[in-house]
């Protein structure tokens, strides 16, 4: 076993949730959704659910930036601005998925910050409608009859029901990892295994291998990557990587250099078919995990490869991630680390300066004039 080698080279997330955003520099990301949002109330076909996607970024934008009360705010602003509606208009299943989303975001921000019972409080929605249930999001109360009744809706009710699982999964296991409190864990993963829900079957088995990984369980948790079936070619590599990472951790360094290489050939390949926002969280742990296997002309590979699609398609977020991975990397020369380093420096004043886990900073921060408008413009136009 490695000691100390799975926080870096272990995602607290399940890897198979796509990151769906491009994160860009933070002011022009907010220049951006400005333009959009100006444009969007502008028009008269547009819906108030329409316009929620706009309001979960700007809450994104100002969390990144490292301001989690302002974040807060702006969930909190949503979350009143909806019941508004609802109150004139009635609840239908559009306006309770548009109350959802700056809920669960409420209980990210509780989470970054170390408010792990507030966090537990908006992630625990399923097991609320599980359990016959009232939902009460900020003083509003959602009665468990209108919920199953959108359930049974034949065309978003499966929707629904996958969004308010996936999302107390992902959220509750964040926080099982973080305060170490794995059997508990194991124990809802589990109880839902047996609930036989196949929309998520793959999803509950990732975070159960997470869970075990993360106990020092490697036996069971190379048990449960064995009996795993997936059958998209996306989740197959998924599971490869876990495979690979518990070959490494229990030392069967034969396994983990086959499978590795395996799966970096195939993430190299993938990248000219596939879109780098589907593949970007594996394709950074990937190259984490060949860098410590001792493949480090394909971590190489996969660090440029991904340094270079996240700066082309302006994911700061993962080009900076990825260029410190090269800048580090044994197989890049001096020159190409140096002018690496540089442009992450530049990159990092502009924007990802406060991401978690960088080391990247710049004390020249230029100011967010962007972000400051769109705040102002969600306070004047979205006040209940």
């Amino acid at each position: 076993m490695k000691n100390g080698q799975i926080k870096e080279l272990f995602p607290n997330c399940p890897i198979s949730i796509t990151d769906e955003l491009i994160h860009k520099d933070l002011n022009q990301w907010s220049k951006d959704l400005l333009a959009e949002l100006k444009e969007q109330l502008s028009s008269k076909d547009v819906s108030n659910v329409q316009l929620c996607p706009y309001l979960n970024q700007a809450a994104l934008i100002s969390s990144l930036k490292g301001d989690f009360s302002e974040a807060r705010s702006i969930c909190e602003l949503q979350i009143d601005w909806l019941r508004e509606k609802i109150d004139k208009e009635g609840l239908d299943i559009d306006y309770l998925l548009g109350l959802l989303q700056p809920w669960i975001n409420l209980g990210r921000l509780y989470h970054i910050e170390g408010k792990y019972g507030q966090a537990i409080k908006h992630f625990d929605m399923a097991n609320r409608v599980a359990n016959k249930q009232n939902l009460i999001i900020k003083d509003f109360e959602i009665a468990n009859n209108q919920i199953l009744e959108f359930l049974q809706d034949p065309e978003k009710g499966d929707f629904l029901d996958k969004f308010l699982k996936m999302n107390q999964i992902e959220g509750l296991v964040k926080l099982y990892i973080k305060s170490k409190n794995y059997l508990e864990g194991l124990s809802l993963i589990r109880s839902m295994k047996s609930q036989n829900t196949p929309s998520i079957r793959f999803l509950l088995e990732e975070c159960e291998i997470i869970l075990l990984i993360h106990q020092g369980n490697f036996q069971e948790a190379w048990k449960c990557s064995q009996q795993s079936k997936p059958r998209s070619p996306y989740k197959k590599l998924v599971l490869l990587y876990y495979v690979t990472l518990i070959s490494y951790l229990t030392d069967q360094t034969e396994h983990s250099s086959k499978y590795g290489l395996k799966l970096s050939n195939y993430l190299s390949r993938a990248t000219k078919e596939v879109n780098f926002i589907d593949l970007k969280k594996l394709l950074l742990q990937t190259a984490k995990l060949c860098s410590h296997i001792g493949l480090g002309h394909s971590a190489h590979t996969l660090f440029e490869l991904g340094f270079d699609l996240g700066r082309k398609l302006e994911d700061q977020r993962y080009g900076l991630s990825f260029g410190l991975g090269l800048s580090q990397s044994n197989m890049t020369s001096e020159k190409e680390k140096h002018d690496t380093l540089g442009l992450l420096k530049t990159e990092a004043v502009n924007s990802y300066y406060r991401i978690r886990g960088l080391e990247v900073r710049s004390e020249e921060l230029k100011p967010h004039n962007h972000l400051l408008q769109l705040k102002k413009y969600i306070q004047f136009n979205f006040a209940a």
